[in-house]
């Protein structure tokens, strides 16, 4: 291990921490401590119960729903999202369900993308990217107060929807352009 790559907060005194606020999906933390070097510190990091994302994808067509998201109050374009129960076992159950509640969807076939960290500086929260392909239509099942419609584009209009500011959710757009290069690597999606 080098120097940089030690945490410099690994020795601190005066260790204080406390949670501020929880419910179900999230709970705000605050730290406070005296670093080696003697100075006073506070971190706000608010936990999110890890989560997934699915691009839904057919031929050339990319299936995403076009939902209200309360938090940044507007509606917003972006994959199949939710968090991961305690009932599943591992990430991909999650996909698979939540594939189904928002867009009625069962997949032949879900690849795993990878895990991202969205936002490391106050956020702690993994969501897991998956790809599903062989698709198989079926009746979406909303989760109450859920205010979703299920939309389909071409990867050229969705990307065309990135580029004019339409789409801004990070993994969605992450999920697009890493479904563009496994397409090329395997030549066969």
């Amino acid at each position: 291990m080098t120097d940089k790559d030690k945490n410099q907060f690994s020795h601190k005194r005066n260790y204080n921490s406390r949670i501020v606020y929880e419910n179900r999906w999230i709970s705000v933390r605050e730290d406070r401590f005296t670093t080696e070097d003697g100075l006073d510190m506070l971190f706000g990091i608010t936990k999110v119960v890890d989560g997934i994302a699915v691009l839904a994808v057919d031929h050339d067509n990319v299936y995403l729903v076009d939902e209200f998201k309360y938090a940044v109050q507007r509606r917003s374009i972006e994959v199949v999202c939710g968090a991961i129960d305690k009932e599943d076992l591992l990430p991909v159950e999650a996909a698979k369900r939540e594939l189904k509640e928002e867009l009625g969807f069962k997949a032949d076939r879900i690849i795993s993308m990878g895990v991202i960290d969205p936002f490391t500086s106050v956020i702690d929260s993994k969501v897991h990217l998956f790809i599903a392909i062989g698709l198989e239509a079926g009746t979406p099942c909303f989760d109450a107060g859920e205010d979703i419609v299920p939309v389909c584009y071409s990867m050229k209009k969705a990307f065309d929807m990135v580029d004019n500011g339409t789409i801004t959710h990070a993994p969605t757009i992450l999920l697009l352009q890493k479904y563009e290069r496994l397409k090329k690597e395997l030549n066969c999606l």
